[in-house]
């Protein structure tokens, strides 16, 4: 009797076992592809290119002429026909700052007019939403037809004694960054809109209830209201557009295409890189110890101004609870 409880006790042990390692092998299925897509495409291509800044692209060997390149470069040197880094950090700045004091502005209030169930709002949030559906490459010619010379903008402008540029507005040194820039801002209102009305949905109605109650009007409700409730979404998404800093661009490559006279003017920094590696600046090999040095650098610099921005948020300004 004894002899069977041991046995069918170690059966049942056995198929415990058999069960945990069921459950390890659904896991480890998984969460193999992440672990090998993070050391492949992330600590392999990181370690790769921080080894690459240090060497030359001919020869191999170690050196530091990249980093004297991407300085040149800097102070607006255009070496080997490659394109000046200074434009395109000065570009990539004004691009960052449109999306921080111009973008986020405008996708909060939209957001909260949408919160205040304006008439049609429905309409509008899909309005507003659309170039986010819709492919960058059909917005992007949309676009270029709509302010072309003979396009509706043209003839609105012709109408109202205004002349535009002889090619356009993308074939103008003077005005192609504001075009991709006013592109940019219309392409964006919907990026982040409906976070903002989701997050703006969760506010207990309790709490703006009470503020119509003691007087709190529209813009007071906004300020001093929502904008608290809503920090750790906004917060987010305030790091996330800080910490892609250098990354900030527009869609120089489908509304500039390949006219270099006009796109080395309008260049971003992703741009510039796309150019070094893709084209090799000037029809060259592509640039990758010239591109690593660049990034190698530009990371250093800005990674203070990103941690202090981070202990600012998360700690210095303080999130409400409800």
């Amino acid at each position: 009797m004894q002899q069977d409880k041991t046995l069918g006790k170690t059966k049942k042990d056995g198929s415990m076992g058999s069960f945990r390692r069921g459950q390890l092998r659904f896991i480890w299925g998984w969460i193999i592809i992440p672990i090998i897509s993070w050391l492949v495409f992330f600590l392999y291509v990181n370690m790769s290119s921080f080894i690459q800044a240090f060497q030359d692209r001919v020869t191999g060997e170690w050196t530091f002429k990249n980093f004297v390149d991407f300085w040149r470069s800097l102070t607006g040197e255009n070496f080997s026909g490659g394109g000046r880094i200074d434009i395109a950090l000065g570009n990539t700045m004004k691009f960052f700052f449109l999306g921080l004091v111009v973008n986020s502005p405008i996708q909060l209030f939209v957001a909260y007019f949408l919160f205040k169930k304006i008439l049609g709002y429905k309409f509008y949030r899909f309005v507003f939403y659309f170039p986010v559906i819709i492919s960058n490459v059909a917005m992007t010619g949309v676009f270029k037809e709509f302010i072309e010379t003979a396009g509706p903008l043209g003839q609105i402008c012709e109408s109202l004694g205004i002349a535009l540029p002889a090619g356009g507005l993308l074939n103008s040194s003077k005005t192609v960054v504001g075009t991709v820039m006013v592109y940019s801002v219309w392409d964006s209102i919907g990026l982040h809109m409906l976070l903002y009305c989701g997050a703006m949905a969760r506010i207990p109605l309790e709490v703006l209830e009470s503020g119509r109650l003691d007087g709190v009007g529209g813009w007071r409700e906004l300020i001093n209201l929502i904008l608290p409730l809503i920090w750790p979404t906004m917060s987010t998404l305030l790091m996330l557009q800080i910490t892609g800093i250098l990354g900030a661009s527009g869609q120089i490559l489908l509304l500039v295409g390949e006219n270099d006279a006009f796109t080395l003017r309008a260049q971003t920094l992703s741009h510039w890189i796309f150019s070094q590696v893709y084209k090799g600046g000037n029809h060259m090999q592509g640039q990758y110890s010239l591109v690593s040095a660049t990034g190698l650098s530009l990371t250093l610099v800005m990674l203070p101004f990103v941690m202090f921005v981070r202990w600012l948020f998360l700690e210095k300004i303080p999130t409400v609870e409800y």
